[in-house]
């Protein structure tokens, strides 16, 4: 059920009481091309996973700013990338169920530009 033509990997892992999660880690290049076939790639893979039933867990640096974006479904809100010229959200964790999540969040590590999710 991984996406097609994104670099990535995804996991099922089936919990108790017949749940079942979709893990998919995902990375796109910023030059890889048009943000709109990376969407419709991965809505296309997230489609077929919400068919099963499943909680679905996307997470990455997707190079795509969502900082702007109101998207109830990104457990983060605060800038993941902080340059001396500017503050994005371009790594995320986007869940089916965020209700299900109490906590999240980003650490800096000062090893990269990049904190971990």
């Amino acid at each position: 059920m991984e996406p097609e033509n994104v670099e990535s990997i995804c996991l099922n892992v089936k919990g108790f009481a017949n749940t079942s999660y979709y893990i998919c880690a995902c990375y796109r290049s910023p030059n890889l091309g048009r943000v709109s076939d990376f969407i419709s790639t991965c809505s296309t893979a997230t489609d077929k996973m919400l068919k099963s039933k499943s909680e679905i867990i996307f997470l990455g640096d997707f190079n795509i700013n969502m900082l702007q974006n109101d998207h109830n479904t990104d457990l983060l809100n605060e800038p993941t990338r902080v340059t001396n010229t500017s503050k994005s959200l371009i790594d995320v964790i986007l869940v089916n169920r965020p209700e299900y999540w109490a906590t999240s969040g980003s650490l800096q590590l000062g090893m990269s530009d990049h904190d971990l999710i």
